[in-house]
């Protein structure tokens, strides 16, 4: 009888035993599952139909030098300065992958819009945006490392938000349509460079008047 309990009860801590490692290679597999598609939602996905896709891609692949291959997550985080000026690129979805990247040049390009995601790219330091077609730029409050913001010759007749960059040394919004200066530009106390060129709209008073509250940034009219 003893005997038989006995080996009642190991088989049940056998039991026990398998079920919990049963446990733990299900919840290792589950997470290892997660972790790849995490990694290819986060890897470049090519789109030969769409010419805005294949440019940037291109450039993508020069800057890391790897001409073939997929592009991988970590294939991605190598890329830290990006050059797309004058590609006719109308979107750039997928850019907001690039999160190491500080610098980053769009300019001369057909952007009617700022790209989406583009608030993601936190590491930014350098912007070139100019030559476009915006007309808004919300959302670029939120990239705090920019101490280079290039918005000139777009389409912009009020650019808010630009207070809160209080990094930025060089400002460019020449050429645009404002009618009013940015509000707040007196608090970027680090500029040296504002450009505010051909907005034909500001009056001579109130570049005086930027000029007095920034008194070490060259202010251009």
């Amino acid at each position: 009888m003893k005997k038989t309990l006995a080996f009642l009860l190991l088989s049940l801590v056998v039991g026990c035993g398998e079920s919990h490692n049963s446990q733990i290679v299900k919840v290792k597999a589950t997470a290892k599952v997660k972790a790849a598609a995490e990694a290819n939602a986060e890897a470049w996905v090519s789109d030969p139909n769409d010419s805005n896709n294949v440019k940037i891609e291109a450039a993508i692949r020069w800057t890391i030098d790897k001409s073939i291959g997929e592009l991988t997550k970590a294939d991605l985080e190598k890329v830290t300065n990006l050059y797309l000026r004058s590609n006719q690129l109308t979107d750039v979805t997928g850019l907001e992958k690039l999160t190491q990247l500080t610098e980053l040049d769009l300019s001369d390009n057909q952007l009617t819009e700022l790209p989406k995601g583009l608030d993601k790219l936190t590491k930014l330091t350098i912007l070139f945006i100019d030559g476009d077609q915006l007309t808004d730029v919300t959302g670029l409050e939120k990239l705090t490392q920019l101490t280079g913001l290039h918005l000139s010759n777009n389409q912009l007749t009020e650019v808010k938000g630009l207070e809160k960059l209080t990094q930025l040394t060089i400002l460019e919004l020449a050429h645009n349509q404002l009618t009013e200066l940015p509000e707040g530009l007196e608090k970027l106390t680090q500029l040296t460079k504002l450009n505010l060129a051909s907005n034909p709209d500001l009056t001579k008073a109130q570049i005086d008047q930027l000029k007095k509250a920034l008194p070490n940034c060259g202010v251009s009219h």
